[in-house]
């Protein structure tokens, strides 16, 4: 586990360096619907989310549990998209690493911070709460 500091200009590149043998690949295809576990999610391509699809985020009662996201390319989120965090879940704890851009659709409501190595686009009334 690693300290990421979102102020720092330096704070891409130290999430990017988070590499971790344990970490889960995830595939190109929309995660709504899914269940994740404290730890580093890696996407050669794209994380998506469909419109009105909810992620959840299980903190399995740790104490400081944290979720790490990576993408190559981007983060899409569709329209109304939305997380559960649960069993101590924490939105600070979320960091999402973006290759290129990150675009989040209208009333979405996305837990933790966004790096994005291009550009970070938020629709209308979306909610980053980190």
């Amino acid at each position: 586990e690693q300290d990421v500091d979102t102020h720092s200009p330096a704070a891409f590149q130290e999430a990017w360096a988070v590499r971790s043998e344990d970490g889960n690949a995830l595939a190109a295809a929309p995660i709504g619907g899914m269940i994740f576990t404290p730890g580093t999610y890696r996407s050669a391509a794209t994380i998506s989310i469909g419109a009105g699809e909810i992620v959840t985020l299980d903190g399995l009662g740790q104490d400081n549990p944290v979720f790490l996201f990576q993408a190559t390319s981007t983060l899409g989120t569709g329209a109304g998209s939305k997380f559960n965090l649960i069993n101590g879940a924490k939105a600070e704890n979320v960091l999402w690493a973006i290759g290129t851009a990150a675009t989040l659709g209208a009333n979405t409501v996305l837990p933790g911070s966004i790096l994005a190595g291009s550009a970070i686009t938020v629709g209308a009334q979306a909610l980053i709460q980190g």
